[in-house]
């Protein structure tokens, strides 16, 4: 038929589209996308000493509970991304007299671009807090340990 397209091009067409679809939602596109899964991981790399977490969010079912982390031990959550990309999680991480709490997930682009992808894995050390960027193979040491006053 004149003027009408082949089928092997309409399917070529498609197929491009859909990996150029794909490569948008790969796991290192820093973009917030709603419901896609994203992943907390806390790791306890204190050289001895155990490590108390806990984590929440904005809402009581999102509140993780108390886990407490022995050397080398790690504590991992998954969500998705809610409709309108609000989504945060906050966390306390305390040992011996040390603490601090901190945003272990922002749903901002800025956030994502600095854990690298879908994964954001902190590290307890007796320095402090490092956040480990995933895309670019590297630890960065974020926050220091505040004394905690009794």
């Amino acid at each position: 038929m004149k003027g009408s397209t082949p089928r092997w091009q309409l399917h070529f067409f498609l197929v491009l589209l859909a990996l150029a679809f794909v490569g948008q939602i790969s796991c290192f596109n820093p973009d917030p996308i709603p419901g896609r899964k994203h992943f907390v991981r806390l790791v306890n790399n204190l050289r001895n000493g155990q490590l108390l977490v806990k984590c929440g969010s904005e809402t009581p079912d999102d509140l993780l509970g108390e886990h407490l982390l022995g050397t080398n031990e790690e504590y991992e959550f998954g969500f998705r991304m809610n409709l309108y990309r609000t989504k945060f999680y906050r966390c306390d991480m305390s040992y011996s007299n040390y603490h601090n709490r901190f945003e272990a997930f922002t749903a901002t682009k800025h956030f994502l671009e600095k854990c690298g992808g879908v994964h954001c894995i902190w590290r307890a050390q007796e320095d402090g807090i490092s956040l480990y960027n995933i895309k670019h193979d590297q630890w960065s040491l974020i926050y220091r340990w505040e004394i905690q006053r009794i």
